[in-house]
């Protein structure tokens, strides 16, 4: 999305489609991203929201869940097609969104649910 908000919008309000179960692991972790399209964003960002029950959307189902995140900052990457970056938070619930934007090509975003462990 143009503003850098990730998600679909659903009424007033924007969600963040994951997969329902979410990715298990401990703080600091290493995220690698490998993005589809070999030519380098224009943009790339990404932001950790603690989400809870509370959080979640209508429409979630046994595959796949729509949250409601309050990021608290965005994260600019580098803009590169592969990479691997870190990120340290306490033990609880997440959702991890990234967002890109490629000129001329459009821009496309996604979520992962983490689980942090202690």
């Amino acid at each position: 999305m143009p503003d850098g908000t990730t998600g679909e919008v659903i009424g007033d309000a924007f969600a963040v489609i994951t997969a329902a179960e979410p990715i298990v692991t401990t703080s600091p972790f290493t995220a690698i991203l490998v993005l589809p399209i070999p030519v380098p964003p224009a943009r790339l960002i990404y932001d950790l929201a603690p989400v809870s029950e509370d959080n979640k959307q209508p429409g979630s189902t046994a595959e796949y869940s729509r949250w409601q995140p309050q990021p608290e900052a965005q994260f600019p990457l580098p803009l590169l097609s592969r990479q691997a970056f870190n990120v340290a938070t306490a033990p609880g619930l997440y959702v991890l969104s990234l967002f890109v934007e490629w000129e001329q090509l459009g821009s496309a975003n996604h979520g992962f649910l983490i689980q942090i462990k202690k």
